[in-house]
């Protein structure tokens, strides 16, 4: 698919920033060669219901020619969510000189929806660092290791997140 550049261009460490992730992540980015993928945080939570045994939060740099896309995916059922699937969301990009960040869009496509996009993956980003900060005021530790951006620390003990639990919304299809 044949991507054009918009006129929306962010500092990078300004975007990551509002995004709530490390700031020497666009230095792991730009190591990336064609093809390569940077997991930045992916864990497990709580299930949704009787059928689904667990949902999945997760969130990834995806290098392709001349491009990044950072992808992010929310099937946490936390909160006051009563009829929330999922949300799966990505944003394509180039990095420039410096720190700039150029969005891209499908040439049929206008601005607003790139940031739309945008919006979603901010959103699911900056969840996951508040989820990760509430975790911590707790005491848990061990749920907020797991939650945290570490851009290029993959973990092989991907597993349910001990704090979801606590603040998992009722299983659909279950009355409160």
């Amino acid at each position: 698919m044949k991507l054009q550049a918009t006129n929306l261009v962010f500092d990078g460490h300004e975007w990551m920033e509002r995004l709530r992730l490390p700031y020497w992540t666009i230095a792991k980015m730009r190591e990336m060669r064609v093809g390569d993928e940077l997991p930045i945080f992916e864990f497990s939570g709580p299930p949704m219901s009787e059928k689904i045994a667990s949902t999945k939060v997760a969130c990834h740099v995806q290098r392709a020619k001349g491009s990044w896309r950072l992808e992010v995916l929310w099937m946490a059922h936390v909160g006051k969510a009563s009829k929330r699937g999922h949300i799966w969301s990505w944003v394509d990009f180039r990095l420039g000189a410096g720190s700039a960040i150029t969005l891209l869009s499908e040439p049929n496509k206008d601005k607003s929806h790139v940031l739309s996009a945008e919006f979603q993956v901010r959103r699911i980003c900056r969840l996951v660092d508040r989820l990760r900060r509430m975790a911590d005021h707790a005491g848990d530790w061990h749920s907020m290791a797991r939650m945290e951006a570490s851009p290029g620390y993959w973990r092989d003990d991907i597993g349910v997140v001990p704090f979801l639990k606590q603040i998992a919304a009722p299983m659909l299809g279950m009355t409160a």
